[in-house]
């Protein structure tokens, strides 16, 4: 049930992100307020904070490099988003998420450029 939450947010977010460029923060709240509720029902919830709050600042700190650079190649909202869903995950399995997301975006940059649906400068929207 829990995933079924994430994945239902992700795809609010992704929606956002295609059409707007904008991950809304309600999205990201929500998240975490869907993950917090799970959480009160866990068997350890004290563990669980634990390893809930080290997954979620992995999962930001590798989108929070980008955004800090001068290109600023990553949004604010990326580092929301991401921070949101590790949430989800413990710390050794947000690492297979992390690389889903950033293969898939490359993916989906290299046929952007190669269909000519966008060129190397330009921006993509990244949520998930």
């Amino acid at each position: 049930m829990m995933y079924i939450c994430l994945v239902t947010a992700l795809a609010a977010a992704s929606v956002s992100d295609i059409k707007k460029r904008l991950i809304p923060n309600r999205t990201e709240a929500a998240m975490i307020m869907m993950r917090l509720a799970f959480l009160i029902y866990s068997a350890s919830p004290v563990k669980q904070a634990f390893f809930m709050l080290c997954s979620g600042i992995m999962c930001s700190l590798v989108f929070l490099v980008p955004y800090l650079l001068p290109s600023c190649t990553a949004g604010a909202g990326d580092v929301k988003l991401f921070f949101a869903a590790g949430l989800y995950y413990t710390p050794m399995t947000c690492m297979p998420f992390l690389f889903l997301s950033l293969f898939s975006g490359a993916v989906f940059s290299a046929a952007a450029v190669i269909l000519k649906k966008a060129g190397m400068k330009d921006t993509l929207p990244f949520a998930p």
